[in-house]
């Protein structure tokens, strides 16, 4: 199974870190293919509620989740931590 794993801290050795290195070490040695991403560490911006995205085409803030978001919807599971 493919899984992505979304964590938010921006502490980088914080209890978040480590619950999801602890989630990806098991998914792993079960055989999952896993991809991490780090929202603290990416340029994201806030949702503007302007609508673009769904009326005339692709988000208007070009960050990181403009590309990202076409890899993680592959994946068959999403995994928040």
């Amino acid at each position: 199974m493919k899984i992505a794993v979304l964590a938010g801290s921006p502490h980088k050795n914080g209890t978040t870190a480590l619950l999801a290195d602890r989630f990806i070490e098991g998914a792993r040695a079960k055989g999952h293919e896993v991809y991490r991403f780090d929202a603290a560490f990416r340029n994201i911006h806030p949702c503007l509620g302007c609508n673009a995205c769904g009326m005339s085409g692709p988000c208007v803030h070009k960050d990181d989740i403009e590309t990202e978001a076409i890899q993680i919807k592959t994946w068959q599971k999403i995994t928040a931590i």
